[in-house]
This record gives structure tokens, C-alpha cells and sequence, in this order.
């Protein structure tokens, strides 16, 4: 199990599922010989969600404790060091636009929003500790 939403260094829960698992049948997903595969996907995502909330309610009101874990790590932006506003592989035109970032006026600037450097987070996991029971 992987959680990483933003490292918090507050204990987690994790407890062992027990409910038989619940199928869905991939015929009523095919209509006229095609197969939908989003549509099977998400009903999977929220069956597959419902189960593990359910079982785990069962488990907390029959007294059983999960096993407690903290996660420690770092997250951090990959481009925090780059000093450019747009990619390296930026056409030289829209590159010539970084020097005045304040007149938006060329319609360069639509094409040219495609090449921002953006945030990229890194997450990493340091140390998982499982707490003994």
C-alpha cells in the first residue's frame, strides 16, 4: 500500500480486507459487440471504494485494530532550480516572448502557453514505520 498525498507525518491505518470480492461482469459493458472500458473502469473504482469502506466499518465495530503506520518523505519541485520560463525545446519565437512577460498582447502567446515550465512534484519515500500491535 502507497499512500503519498503530501507526506503528512500523522499516523495512518491500514487494515486487512475482508469481504468476498464483488465482480463486475464485463458482458454488460459490451454493447453491440464493442467493449466500453471506461465505463467498466470507474464502475470497478467505485465497487472496488464501497467494499473496502464497508469492510472496514464491519472490522472497527467488531473491535479489530488495524496496523498503524507513518510515512516520512520529501516532495519537491524537479524544475525549482530552472530560471526559465519556458521548456528548452521552446521555438526560438515564443522564447523571444519571456523577455517582457508583462505585455500579453502577441497572439504568439496562446501557442506559446503549451511551453511554460510548470511545477513538476518529485515524491519520495524516506523511512515507512509500522507500528508492532
Amino acid at each position: 500500500m502507497l499512500l503519498i498525498l503530501d507526506f503528512m507525518r500523522c499516523p495512518q491505518i491500514s487494515y486487512i480486507f475482508d469481504l468476498s470480492k464483488v465482480f463486475c461482469i464485463k458482458e454488460k459493458y459490451t454493447i453491440n459487440g464493442k467493449f466500453d472500458e471506461l465505463k467498466y473502469y470507474l464502475m470497478l473504482r467505485a465497487i472496488t471504494w464501497e467494499t473496502a469502506h464497508k469492510d472496514i466499518e464491519q472490522q472497527k465495530s467488531k473491535g479489530v485494530k488495524g496496523v498503524e503506520f507513518k510515512i516520512t518523505g520529501v516532495s519537491y519541485d524537479k524544475n525549482r532550480n530552472n530560471k526559465n520560463y519556458f521548456r528548452d525545446d521552446t521555438p526560438p519565437e515564443i522564447k523571444a516572448l519571456a523577455k517582457d512577460l508583462n505585455n500579453r498582447t502577441n497572439p504568439l502567446w496562446d501557442r506559446a502557453m503549451k511551453y511554460i515550465n510548470k511545477s513538476e512534484f518529485i515524491y519520495k519515500i524516506k523511512h515507512i514505520h509500522i507500528k508492532s500491535v
